[in-house]
């Protein structure tokens, strides 16, 4: 179904069933880079983002459990704290 505007540009109305942002456009997407980069596409990103990642943060190993054990407390105890009444 096509929409005349101004009649110098017009908007085909079937193409809104595969927009960016919903299931089927992101299937019309997915189908296109499968196309275009081969069909191990989405495989070669996982694997790049599974070599970029680092093991480590605030409870990392050994001390970092002792670590989130020990603020975690903290936090737990803070949180108990009575309330005040008036």
């Amino acid at each position: 179904m096509l929409i005349s505007l101004q009649s110098s540009s017009a908007i085909n109305l079937n193409r809104e069933k595969a927009m960016a942002g919903t299931v089927s456009g992101g299937r019309r997407a997915a189908r296109k880079n499968m196309k275009k980069y081969g069909p191990d596409f989405y495989a070669k990103i996982g694997a790049k983002g599974g070599k970029k990642g680092h093991t480590g943060g605030f409870a990392a190993g050994n001390e970092g459990r002792e670590r989130a054990r020990k603020w975690g407390a903290v936090g737990g105890q803070i949180s108990r704290r009575n309330k005040l009444t008036d």
